[in-house]
């Protein structure tokens, strides 16, 4: 089961809960993957996902891309509470995890990078929800409407919440 967890740099960490009650996460992972692989990188698994998202552009009029931009930025997986010098730590604990010490040090820098300002992207994320309530959007294997907004609203709450204890920034690391 996968569960989101936002991390705040007042040092506060909230496991996102849907409104269902259920754990958020596996829908916003499944989302984040298709913002990856088509905002990122360009290239979308097949027309099925650069249809979708030019519905969201045409039908919102805004940039879905630039719109996600900070969510996808925020995020990271797995495990990784380690510094830079502990690479030795993590090869115990982790025997299987194939990695070299430059990909480790890597990883835990680019980590330390993905604080992202909260109240934009509590502003990007009421975006989002807003157009996946207008119900033109088709779902698929990765949108599924009910399971996304749920992650989605679970996700915002827990800004809300993160914003209130009075953070500023915020990650979103997903396990």
């Amino acid at each position: 089961m996968w569960s989101a967890i936002v991390e705040t740099d007042i040092g506060d960490r909230y496991t996102v809960i849907r409104p269902d009650g259920w754990f958020g996460g596996k829908s916003l992972l499944a989302f984040l993957s298709i913002l990856d692989s088509q905002c990122v990188l360009g290239y979308a698994a097949d027309d099925a996902v650069a249809n979708w998202i030019m519905k969201f552009n045409e039908q919102s009029g805004c940039d879905f891309c630039a719109t996600a931009k900070r969510l996808l930025n925020a995020y990271y997986g797995g495990d990784w509470e380690y510094q830079e010098d502990q690479y030795h730590i993590f090869r115990l604990r982790e025997p299987g995890y194939e990695i070299t010490e430059a990909q480790f040090k890597k990883t835990i820098r680019e980590i330390r990078e993905k604080w992202t300002k909260l109240a934009e992207l509590i502003e990007d994320i009421q975006v989002l929800i807003g157009e996946f309530k207008e119900d033109y959007l088709e779902e698929t294997d990765w949108y599924v409407e009910e399971d996304t907004i749920g992650d989605f609203e679970g996700l915002l709450q827990t800004l809300i919440l993160a914003k209130q204890r009075k953070a500023k920034e915020v990650r979103i690391r997903i396990e």
